[in-house]
C-alpha cells in the first residue's frame, strides 16, 4: 500500500483520511492535533482553548492549577463537553443554579456567583441577595435591559429614589425638586406633615 501523501510504501501503522491512506509519519506531521501550548501530539482527551486552539489534557490541567475535578460533584471532568467558570470546571449537568437547579450551561442564561462561589440564575440571585425597597416592598434590581439601578439608603432602610417620600402627603424627598425629610419615629415626613403631628 502506498501513502497518498509521500508516495512511499506503507509498512506498519497507517491512517485513513476519507479514501486516502496515510503513513504514520505524515499523519503525525499533517493531521494529528497538536497542543498549542507544548506542541506535542494530542492523544486521548483534548480541550479547546479560548482562542479555538487545541490544548492537551496535561496543559489544560496545568492552567487550572492541577485540578480537573468538577467543582460541584467532585468527579473528574474528562473529554466531552465541560463548562469552565469561576476558575474551575463543571460537568454541563452540574452547572446549575444553587437555589432552583436551573441548568446554566447554556451561554444565553446569565449567572451570578455569591461570595462562596455558589452560582445562581439571575432571578434567584436577586431574590436571595438584592435589597427590598422599604416603600414598595419590591426588590431593588436593574430593569430589563439595564445594568445598574439607583438605590437610596435613609433611616436605616433601602429605597427606590421614587419611593422615598412623605408618608402622609407623598411629596418626594429625592430628585431636583425634592423636599427635606423630617422623620418622626423612623417614619419619613416632610416639614409640614412633621409640624402637623405636633399641633
Amino acid at each position: 500500500m502506498i501513502c497518498d501523501e509521500c508516495q512511499t510504501e506503507i509498512s506498519g501503522t497507517y491512517f485513513k483520511q476519507g479514501e486516502r491512506n496515510i503513513c504514520e509519519k505524515d499523519y503525525e506531521a499533517k493531521y494529528r492535533k497538536k497542543c498549542s501550548k507544548c506542541e506535542k501530539s494530542i492523544t486521548g482527551s483534548y480541550y479547546n482553548a479560548k482562542d479555538n486552539k487545541f490544548v492537551c489534557a496535561d496543559c489544560y490541567k496545568s492552567d487550572l492549577g492541577g485540578s480537573m475535578d468538577c467543582r460541584k460533584c467532585g468527579k473528574e471532568v474528562s473529554g466531552g463537553e465541560l463548562v469552565r467558570a469561576l476558575d474551575g470546571l463543571f460537568h454541563p449537568d452540574c452547572f446549575r443554579c444553587f437555589k432552583c437547579n436551573l441548568s446554566l450551561s447554556d451561554k444565553s442564561v446569565s449567572f451570578i456567583p455569591d461570595e462562596k462561589k455558589n452560582i445562581y440564575c439571575k432571578d434567584c440571585y436577586h431574590k436571595t441577595f438584592s435589597p427590598r425597597c422599604c416603600g414598595c416592598q419590591e426588590m431593588i434590581i436593574p430593569k430589563a435591559g439595564e445594568k445598574s439601578v439607583s438605590k437610596l439608603s435613609a433611616l436605616g432602610k433601602d429605597w427606590h429614589p421614587e419611593c422615598f417620600k412623605c408618608e402622609e402627603c407623598s411629596v418626594l424627598f429625592s430628585g431636583p425638586d425634592g423636599q427635606k425629610c423630617y422623620p418622626l419615629e423612623e417614619v419619613p415626613l416632610c416639614m409640614d406633615c412633621h409640624k402637623a403631628k405636633f399641633t
